[in-house]
């Protein structure tokens, strides 16, 4: 450390809250190191300088001494050189000791922002952000079903009720709030928009299509960077259920408009999935491609990839059985999939509707004994892992193949001639072991490494049992030219998210971050494996939690998360959990979880009352120099 010289006396006096004494060349005093700047000004040293003047935080004086930004006592790590004895600053631009929301680790411990649950559930801390209104519903009692489609910066979301969907797109400077319908063109032959009549094309048992009321009883949804895709359950005009799949183009979406568009030659789809081919058979609705005769549609799940516009794709995947099943399950059913392939063709304006792979027919990829939606993950430019609860027990993977791209649209040729696309390939990837009964699987791809990529499940366990509890593993999946395999040697194992088994667990969800869980080049202070830029990242996890209510209403539920690194599948912090709760008696479902383009991870849940609204926040911390 050295005093202020002799030369610089002059300027020290006129620092503002400070004192010079110029016979005995006294450093001034001073209370924080911008009150030093001047002096660095007049010396021309850069403030990113090793040794520049800086207020020191033991005299109050203005001292040259090596960069101490945040006067915690610890010097710049890369200014370690110009004494090795003097202890280093894994951060030097906060001071280290004390953890806050701000994306750096503070306090020198190897994680990133990590926060702790209190004893007392009034002081749990908040999320980076507390939530807010985002789309509001109206007055709803009754949950109904909500759907999400998590993507590309944004998240959109739908809410079924009494046969109407609200629907809503939140992320970014981009944002709607409308009701999600369907309409057709007035002709099946119909090359213009101009003329659009509202409801469902429905199909009739004489072979001729007509319209119908489209009731949404169950959706989902997925989204890309210009897209929208749907997946509806209606009951109008089939009880059983009938599955219905579009999309809204995502620069439109406050229209919330799907429109179906034949004819069949156009589209294979655009009277509903599972429809009879030939639009003659007994089962014009729904049961007439199964072989095991069954009919009906329940819980659709929909993961959509980014192919750009007119290319891009999604995989819809249900259960085959009537829309009544039970939440916890029953009898083993069918999964059926369909991709959707988004195509435009312009006729003086452009218009676009989706067709489906294997001529419009679903296929199979397994059964389970399980009511949650099935689990879509989507590896970008390479196909969907599905993942649901397998009939002997455990999770049963499944990849399959981006779909291929239809022949280019024919204009000629009869209306009634079926639109051929290709078979999805499918591949078994077999079924990982779980510790109880498996359900409500999601699913969320992470990083690619070295022969493969990183790949996450989440799910609960006990569903209706009153004694539930959620989990979480990390896979590895292996490419070898067009085949895709689990690699167990390089996967971890499962971790419990609860700490106990709880009642009235929700269904989990997930998402992948690719930074601020760790920071690169830190050791860890629990001794784990210390990160780099490469694997800095990992998952959050988040459900709905009834264990420990507010007083209030008894099904007051609040929402809970957890944060998992990939560089080993472990928890972040083992005791550390996120609350995800307003303040207020509300009850509050479904979380879903989505990450902004800056790598933010968001949340969002819908709340029940009056009114009720889909609400949420920021998750994680943005560094203050970006946020």
């Amino acid at each position: 450390m050295r005093v202020l010289r002799p030369s610089l006396a002059l300027a020290a006096s006129l620092l503002s809250g400070c004192t010079a004494v110029v016979s005995g060349v006294e450093p001034p005093e001073c209370m924080t190191n911008d009150q030093c700047a001047v002096l660095n000004e007049l010396e021309g040293i850069p403030a990113d300088a090793c040794e520049l003047y800086q207020c020191s935080s033991d005299t109050r004086r203005c001292v040259l001494q090596i960069r101490d930004a945040d006067r915690d006592g610890l010097i710049a790590a890369e200014c370690s050189d110009l004494d090795p004895s003097l202890p280093v600053d894994c951060n030097d631009a906060f001071a280290g000791g004390m953890e806050v929301c701000n994306g750096f680790d503070d306090d020198c411990d190897g994680v990133i922002d990590e926060r702790f649950v209190a004893d007392d559930v009034a002081t749990n801390p908040l999320p980076a952000e507390p939530p807010e209104t985002l789309v509001a519903v109206g007055g709803v009692d009754a949950l109904g079903s909500v759907g999400y489609g998590p993507g590309a910066g944004a998240v959109a979301l739908a809410h079924a009720d009494d046969g109407t969907a609200s629907f809503g797109l939140v992320g970014g400077a981009m944002s709607a709030d409308t009701e999600l319908g369907f309409a057709r063109a007035s002709s099946l032959t119909s090359l213009s928009d101009t003329e659009l009549t509202e409801g469902c094309h429905t199909p009739r048992t004489d072979g001729t299509i007509g319209n119908g009321s489209c009731v949404f009883d169950d959706l989902d949804l997925g989204l890309t960077e210009e897209s929208v895709f749907t997946a509806v359950v209606s009951t109008g005009g089939c009880s059983d259920g009938q599955l219905r799949v579009g999309y809204v183009e995502r620069g439109d979406a406050s229209a919330g408009r799907v429109i179906e568009r034949g004819p069949r030659r156009r589209s294979n789809a655009f009277a509903g999935v599972d429809v009879d081919p030939t639009m003659t058979g007994d089962l014009p609705c729904t049961g007439a491609s199964r072989a095991s005769g069954a009919r009906g549609a329940a819980r659709p799940s929909v993961g959509a990839m980014n192919r750009s516009g007119p290319e891009d794709q999604a995989l819809v995947a249900w259960l085959a059985t009537p829309i009544g099943r039970d939440a916890c399950g029953g009898d083993p059913v069918d999964v059926e999939i369909l991709a959707t392939l988004r195509e435009e063709e312009t006729f003086g304006d452009t218009i676009g509707w989706v067709t489906g792979s294997n001529d419009g027919v679903p296929q199979v990829v397994g059964a389970t004994p399980g009511g949650g939606r099935p689990g879509i993950g989507v590896w970008e430019g390479t196909g969907y892992l599905v993942a649901f609860a397998a009939e002997g027990g455990g999770i049963a993977l499944s990849f399959v193949d981006q779909a291929a791209r239809p022949p280019a649209y024919d204009r000629d040729g009869a209306p009634d001639e079926a639109r051929p696309t290709d078979t999805l390939s499918i591949t078994d990837l077999g079924t990982i072991p779980t510790d109880g009964s498996p359900d409500d699987v999601s699913v969320s791809f992470g990083s690619i490494r070295p022969g493969g990529i990183d790949v996450a499940l989440a799910w609960r366990e006990g569903c209706g049992s009153g004694s539930e509890t959620v989990w979480f593993r990390q896979l590895f999946l292996t490419r070898d030219g067009g085949t895709v395999r689990l690699d167990e040697d390089q996967s971890f194992d499962a971790v419990p998210l609860t700490a106990e088994a709880t009642p009235a667990a929700g269904p989990p969800t997930l998402a992948y971050t690719f930074a601020g869980m760790l920071a690169p080049g830190v050791e860890r202070a629990d001794g784990r494996p210390t990160a780099s830029d490469m694997d800095d990242g990992g998952w959050i996890v988040a459900w709905e939690d009834a264990s420990m209510q507010d007083m209030g209403p008894a099904d007051d539920r609040r929402i809970l998360a957890r944060r998992l690194s990939e560089i080993d599948g472990g928890l972040v912090s083992p005791d550390e959990l996120l609350v995800l709760h307003p303040p207020g008696d509300r009850r509050r479902v479904r979380p879903q979880l989505y990450v902004t383009e800056d790598d933010q991870v968001r949340y969002v849940f819908f709340e029940l009352g009056e009114p009720a609204s889909f609400r949420g926040g920021a998750l994680t911390c943005l560094p203050e120099a970006e946020g």
